[in-house]
């Protein structure tokens, strides 16, 4: 039995800006701090999402849904890899109160909502190999 590849880095990007709504998108708005490097950073992961022919709409934008088929289809195709782990990141909590720092948290992906995704595409990706 050969050894499996995996990619251990492998971080997990998406187009919600609604913070309530984190167990159900990935959270990503760096607009209400507006600081050079976020918007530098974002601007390079989208140029490279797109080159790979992430904007399946061709709406101009890479969202959560897209970024999740850009990573089944990798995932199908690799002559490289057999799988990766998906990376997850936690929102700012301010020290004193304990409490999601709202203003500061740019990018938030919930272990729920990785979950619920991770099992989504392992399934879709058992069901292309049966």
């Amino acid at each position: 039995m050969k050894p499996l590849k995996i990619d251990m880095h492998f971080h997990v990007v998406g187009k919600g800006n609604d913070i309530s709504q984190v167990d159900n998108n990935v959270f990503f708005y760096p607009e209400d701090n507006n600081l050079l490097l976020t918007q530098v950073l974002y601007k390079l992961v989208e140029e490279d999402l797109e080159k790979h022919g992430a904007d399946l709409d061709q709406s101009g934008t890479i969202d959560t849904a897209e970024y999740f088929k850009l990573i089944y289809k990798a995932l199908s195709t690799s002559k490289e890899i057999d799988g990766v782990v998906l990376l997850g990141l936690d929102a700012l909590y301010s020290p004193k109160s304990g409490r999601i720092d709202k203003k500061k948290t740019d990018l938030w992906v919930s272990n729920r909502f990785l979950a619920s995704e991770v099992k989504e595409l392992n399934d879709q990706l058992i069901k292309g190999h049966l």
